[in-house]
Order: structure tokens, then sequence, then C-alpha cells
């Protein structure tokens, strides 16, 4: 998957695949270092060790990915809001040019039941 990942880069953006070998190449050492830590028999204080290990190597790849998707995230919420609050001034704008004397304009079988 790491070399898939270093050679096609499947994503369209550069940042998204960087992220992506990161996160395989963090996932590697992890699955190596445990299935080291299967085959051959420590001592209690080095499985420890290579414990923490793992919980390290998690925890980078979590903040690395974190690090990347939260300003996306924050840039996307704040492009909502700019669009909304763009929207709402601009049929403000349009109301207040508009003039107040325009009559409602039904459609005719409506008018003919109101000049009833």
């Amino acid at each position: 998957m790491l070399l898939y990942l270093i050679f096609i880069q499947p994503w369209a953006s550069k940042k998204d695949n960087v992220l992506n070998i990161i996160n395989e190449f963090i996932l590697l050492i992890a699955f190596f270092s445990s299935l080291l830590m299967t085959l051959h028999e420590f001592s209690e204080a080095a499985v420890m060790a290579w414990g923490w290990v793992l919980i390290v190597l998690v925890t980078l790849s979590l903040l690395i990915t974190w690090a990347t998707i939260v300003p996306e995230i924050f840039e996307a919420i704040c492009g909502c809001f700019k669009r909304f609050f763009k929207k709402e001034v601009e049929n403000k704008d349009v109301a207040i040019n508009e003039p107040k004397s325009r009559k409602l304009k039904l459609p005719k079988k409506e008018q003919n039941n109101n000049e009833a």
C-alpha cells in the first residue's frame, strides 16, 4: 500500500498524498514492531517500552491528521458563514431597492376570486 501511495499518488492534492504516505508509514512501523514483539520473547520492561512506542506512533499519526484537517474544517465553516451573510446582505439590498408600493401579483384565478 505504501508503494502504491508513493508511486501512483491517487489523490488530487499533494498534501493529501503526503498525509496518507506519512500515516501509512507510521502504520507500517507499528505493524512490524508488533510483529517483532510476537515472534521473540522479550522482558516485560521491553514489552512495556514497545507498547509506549506504539501509543506514541498512533498519537503522532492522529496529531498529524488533525493538524491538517482542523484548519480545513475551520476554513470551510468560515466560507459557509461568509456566503450566508453575503446572501443575506444581498437580499436586504434587493428589498431596500424595490419600491414599497408594488402590489402583490396573484395568478389570474386568484385575482378573479378576490375581485368578486
